[in-house]
């Protein structure tokens, strides 16, 4: 099981948040989620400069929906973690000391700029991968194309029973939540299950080279492998 520390960037997102929740309850178990109260409180710190007027609930709600998506981690060695960080950001270091100090070999972060000036070789040698939520939910739809379907499965769950009337476009949510590439694999997920076959899905939306080539090369079998069973009018 891959331990996975979320950055506020990922948790400020209630897109983003929608989809760790979906893939992480899934079935297939394959990561679990970890977090901080240093991180809690930056994404109320920006969740209340965007949103003034919210009640003190509403923000307690935010908090709380995160702790039941995440386990939160207080043990953490800042000072020491100092030596060996490499992020350009040093208000960022608190980030680097809970991922190693609890055994997490990723960082799900936005934030690009935080190890840009690193070339690859020290890239590989950080003790964590760093992954923006469009990897990260990339690398798992692509490790396991049932797993996709179970997500997908239950967001149109969630969302046909909070708007009956119409679930909203899953695939714009994810690219304004920056996710495009996922997106596209969730719109032909929701085209499988509209009923449009493997063949005909790979012909009209085929997969470009963002994707890794083993996942093109098994694309129609992946595809058969996603429901039909369940679409309530997207």
């Amino acid at each position: 099981m891959e331990r996975v520390f979320v950055d506020a960037n990922i948790l400020y997102s209630r897109t983003i948040r929608d989809w760790l929740f979906a893939l992480s309850t899934s079935k297939i178990q394959m990561f679990d989620l970890f977090s901080s109260e240093d991180v809690f409180a930056e994404v109320v710190y920006h969740y209340r400069r965007s949103n003034p007027k919210r009640s003190g609930d509403e923000v307690n709600g935010l908090v709380n929906q995160i702790r039941e998506l995440v386990h939160v981690v207080d043990h953490y060695d800042c000072e020491r973690a100092q030596a060996d960080y490499m992020g350009a950001d040093p208000n960022d270091l608190h980030l680097h000391a809970a991922a190693v100090d609890n055994d997490c070999s990723v960082l799900l972060t936005n934030d690009r700029k935080l190890y840009a000036s690193l070339d690859e070789s020290q890239l590989d040698g950080l003790p964590y991968s760093v992954c923006t939520a469009d990897d990260f939910f990339c690398d798992l739809a692509e490790s396991s194309a049932v797993l996709l379907d179970q997500a997908v499965t239950c967001e149109l769950q969630y969302w046909s029973k909070k708007c009956p009337d119409g679930v909203p476009d899953f695939a714009d949510r994810l690219t304004r939540a920056e996710c495009p590439r996922f997106a596209y694999l969730v719109k032909r997920a929701l085209m499988r299950k509209s009923g449009l076959s493997p063949v005909d899905i790979s012909k009209q939306f085929p997969l470009g080279e963002e994707y890794s080539s083993t996942t093109r090369e098994y694309d129609i079998d992946a595809l058969a492998s996603i429901s039909d069973d369940f679409y309530p009018g997207v």
